[in-house]
């Protein structure tokens, strides 16, 4: 087991999720965007410092989606080299099983032969 790569897995989707969810709390104007439950008024207009709250919210978004990206592709990658060693040891022992069913049939075969000569002959 690597234990690395799955902890390398499991702090990019925890570092997405927190993003997200920030990323979505800022873009909803913070906790006070959320129905009005912490007394803004409906006319709320948002402040420049608001506005840039939200911008660096969607960056962190972005980042931790990109950072996410990665990780998926490091381990898809990964999956895809060993799917493909994998595959090679298949194919080459169902040469090897073909290889070995072609002598037991030939052999077989002669056999069969051998003893249908002898059966005739007596």
């Amino acid at each position: 087991m690597e234990y690395a790569s799955n902890g390398k897995a499991n702090a990019g989707l925890t570092t997405g999720i927190i993003g997200t969810s920030l990323a979505g709390l800022l873009t909803l104007g913070g906790m006070g965007g959320i129905g009005n439950i912490f007394g803004r008024p409906a006319g709320y207009v948002q402040t420049p410092e608001g506005k840039i709250g939200q911008l660096e919210s969607e960056i962190a978004f972005l980042r931790s989606e990109n950072y996410a990206d990665k990780v998926g592709n490091e381990v898809y990658k990964a999956l895809d080299a060993k799917i493909s060693a994998n595959l090679e040891k298949l194919y080459g022992f169902v040469i090897d099983f073909t290889k070995a069913c072609t002598v037991i049939n030939v052999t077989l075969s002669t056999w069969n032969n051998v003893n249908n000569r002898s059966i005739n002959t007596s």
